[in-house]
Formats: C-alpha cells, sequence, structure tokens
C-alpha cells in the first residue's frame, strides 16, 4: 500500500511540475524586422561595414544600380530587444563606395539632427520600424567624396 501511495505522488509531482512549468511567465511576442537596402546610385555601390569592437573582417555587400538586399530578422522569446538597422550590414561603421570612385563614410550613432537622417546607422533615424527601406540615391553619389579610383 506503502508502494501505491508513493508512486501516486511522484505521479502527481511530475505532473504538477510539468503543468506549472509549461504555463511561465508572459515573455512577449516574437517580432520579426525586416530591412532593406536598396541601390538607386545610377552606379555599382559596395557596402564594407566594420564591427570595431569585435575586430572581424568587414561584410562586404554588392549592389549593381537598381538592386536591393532584404535580411528578416526574427526576435526570439524571450525578446533579445528591438534589432535595429545598422543590423543588416552587421557593423557600427560603414563604407559605401560608388563604382570604386567615390565613397561615403557613416558611423553608428544616437545624434538626432536632420542632417544626420542620411546616415543608414543613424538609430534616431533607422531603428523605429519593424520594415524598413534605406534607399541610395543619385544625390548620395553627387555628395560623396572623390577619391580619384582607389576607395579602397
Amino acid at each position: 500500500m506503502n508502494f501505491l501511495i508513493t508512486g501516486n505522488m511522484k505521479t502527481f509531482s511530475f505532473l504538477f511540475t510539468l503543468i506549472f512549468l509549461s504555463c511561465g511567465t508572459d515573455q512577449g511576442e516574437i517580432k520579426t524586422y525586416i530591412y532593406t537596402v536598396r541601390n538607386e546610385s545610377g552606379v555599382r555601390v559596395i557596402f564594407k561595414g566594420y564591427n570595431t569592437k569585435m575586430k572581424t573582417p568587414p561584410t562586404i555587400i554588392q549592389l549593381e544600380n537598381n538592386q536591393e538586399i532584404t535580411k528578416t530578422f526574427k526576435d526570439g522569446l524571450p525578446p533579445r530587444g528591438p534589432y535595429k538597422f545598422s543590423d543588416l550590414f552587421q557593423s557600427d561603421s560603414l563604407i559605401v563606395l560608388f563604382n570604386n570612385k567615390k565613397k561615403l563614410s557613416y558611423l553608428w550613432g544616437s545624434s538626432c539632427e536632420s542632417s544626420n537622417a542620411r546616415n543608414p546607422l543613424n538609430i534616431c533615424f533607422h531603428s523605429r520600424n519593424k520594415i524598413e527601406t534605406f534607399i541610395f540615391t543619385i544625390e548620395d553619389y553627387n555628395n560623396a567624396q572623390d577619391c580619384n579610383g582607389n576607395c579602397d
């Protein structure tokens, strides 16, 4: 008889633990972030994303004119925190090479001055939405620094 009570107690304890663990706390919802960069500059663009904290080789993305790349990030449970547009480039600094003749340089930042709105790494302008597209334009090409064909 003692064996049956002990066996039932073990079964009860197991079921109670299973039910308790399956309830858990509300950890939020899984969020999906979709970031796109599009090249409408009129020339081929190469993006070199550098992660200065990890000192890894640059992430390189090449886009022909009128091409785009989209990356989707799914946040897990518990949430990691919101993704940022800079996660598309896996970097905190970015060099944009236009046909290896001109370049733009960007640093990750949070300066919310309107002059920084064209910085794709600026979290004040490009990390507020779950779906975002950044377009490099002919104006970006025209405003880029000339590097006399030697941008590396």
